[in-house]
C-alpha cells in the first residue's frame, strides 16, 4: 500500500498570514535598530588635547590638587544651570573626598549682561584667595544679579577690600584669564554653559551626579568615560 499522502501544500490564506508575520517581524527589528542605533544614539564625550593648558588658565575651586581626577568647567555666573551644577559638584566633593579637583574657567556669555561684571569680580576675589566664597556667593544671589550690590558680596565672602571688587566689576577691560576662558569656549565648539570637561572629556551635554561618578570610575580604572542615555 502506499503510505499516507504527502502534506497538502499551504493554502492562500496561510501564504497571506505567513507573509504578514515575516512583515510585521521586520517592521519591529527595523524599529528596535532605529532605537538603538539612531533615536537612542548619545553623544560621547570627545577627548580635547590641549585641556591641561586650559586648566592652567583656571581657577581651582575644591577637592584635592593633585586628585587624580580633574573637572574643568567653563561657567558663566549668571547662567541658571551652572548654578545648579555648582551643587552637583559640592556633592560629587561631599560623596567622593580626595578623588577629584574641580577647576573653574570663566566663559561669561555676552546676552547675560551681568555675566561679564562679576567674572571681573571673580577674578579679582581670586587674587584674594577668595574665588571659591565670592563664587558661593554669586550663585546664592544670582536671581538679583543684575541689581547686585558687589560690595556685599565681597563682604560676604569674606574679603576686607570691598572697594576693589566693585572697581574690577565696573572697569571696562577683560582680564587675561577670562579671555582665555572665551579662546577656549570657541576652541571646543562651547554651545552653552555650563560646558563639563573631566580630565579633558568634553560632555556634550551638562553631566548628571550619576555620570561624573561613572566617569571617576572609567577614568581611575584607565578606560574613557561615557555618557548616559538621554531617553
Amino acid at each position: 500500500m502506499k503510505g499516507e499522502s504527502a502534506q497538502s501544500s499551504p493554502t492562500a490564506l496561510e501564504r497571506v498570514q505567513s507573509l504578514l508575520v515575516t512583515g510585521i517581524a521586520l517592521v519591529v527589528g527595523v524599529c528596535a535598530v532605529y532605537v538603538t542605533f539612531w533615536r537612542d544614539r548619545t553623544p560621547q564625550p570627545r577627548h580635547f588635547r590641549a585641556w591641561e593648558e586650559a586648566l592652567a588658565a583656571s581657577h581651582f575651586l575644591a577637592g584635592d590638587s593633585g586628585a587624580p581626577v580633574k573637572v574643568l568647567v567653563l561657567t558663566d555666573l549668571e547662567c541658571p544651570a551652572c548654578r545648579a551644577f555648582h551643587s552637583t559638584l559640592g556633592e560629587l566633593q561631599r560623596d567622593h573626598p580626595g578623588m577629584t579637583s574641580i577647576w573653574y574657567l570663566q566663559h561669561p556669555l555676552t546676552y547675560h549682561r551681568a555675566a561679564l561684571p562679576a567674572a571681573r569680580a571673580a577674578e579679582c576675589a581670586a587674587a584674594t584667595g577668595q574665588f571659591r566664597a565670592f563664587v558661593d556667593e554669586v550663585f546664592q544671589e544670582q536671581q538679583a544679579l543684575e541689581n547686585a550690590r558687589w560690595a556685599n558680596l565681597a563682604l560676604a565672602a569674606g574679603i576686607a577690600d570691598t572697594a576693589r571688587i566693585v572697581d574690577c566689576a565696573e572697569a571696562d577691560s577683560v582680564p587675561l584669564k577670562i579671555r582665555e576662558g572665551l579662546r577656549v569656549g570657541a576652541e571646543i565648539a562651547l554651545r552653552g554653559t555650563p560646558t563639563v570637561l573631566v580630565n579633558g572629556w568634553q560632555f556634550h551635554d551638562t553631566p548628571s551626579l550619576r555620570e561624573l561618578e561613572l566617569a571617576l570610575e572609567a577614568l581611575t580604572a584607565g578606560k574613557r568615560p561615557r555618557a548616559l542615555s538621554r531617553r
